[in-house]
């Protein structure tokens, strides 16, 4: 028993390892850009320059939203490269409402949706940081957009 032991863990230790792998866990942190949208979402879409030269625009609708109402996200992309991949993060400053992360999938030659849903909140008033991950390549550009709902 003891000789059939340390392989089946040897194997559960590779397996284990081989799906975190496969899921993204192990992967090393891409390189990070920060840059801060000073546009009202609620309000506009709004528009911001990648350090690439890249440029992107990004609408909520409907407009104004808040907690628990069906959103529907749009952006158009406009650059020399289009980005691997488009993520959206509803993170709460005032109070923590968990991960919430929504993946943008490519309708078109530049344009990019997603359906949202802001968790429901105990607060009247509700501060949000929208962190819109654009990666292209290994580099990973967290654009931030500030919402009051």
């Amino acid at each position: 028993m003891k000789d059939a032991l340390l392989p089946l863990l040897a194997f559960l230790t590779l397996a284990g390892g081989y799906f975190l792998q496969q899921a993204g866990l192990l992967q090393p942190e891409p390189v990070k850009q920060q840059i801060s949208a000073d546009c009202d979402l609620q309000q506009q879409s709004c528009q911001v320059e990648l350090p690439d030269g890249s440029q992107l625009n990004l609408a909520v609708s409907p407009r104004p939203f808040r907690a628990v109402m069906p959103l529907d996200i749009n952006l158009l992309f406009n650059g020399t490269r289009l980005p691997d991949e488009l993520k959206i993060q509803f993170e709460g400053l005032n109070m923590d409402m968990g991960y919430n992360l929504v993946t943008l999938q490519k309708t078109s030659a530049n344009n990019f949706q997603a359906k949202a849903m802001l968790p429901a909140c105990t607060l009247d008033k509700m501060i949000w940081a929208f962190h819109l991950y654009v990666t292209v390549g290994e580099t990973t550009t967290d654009v931030i957009f500030n919402v009051e709902t």
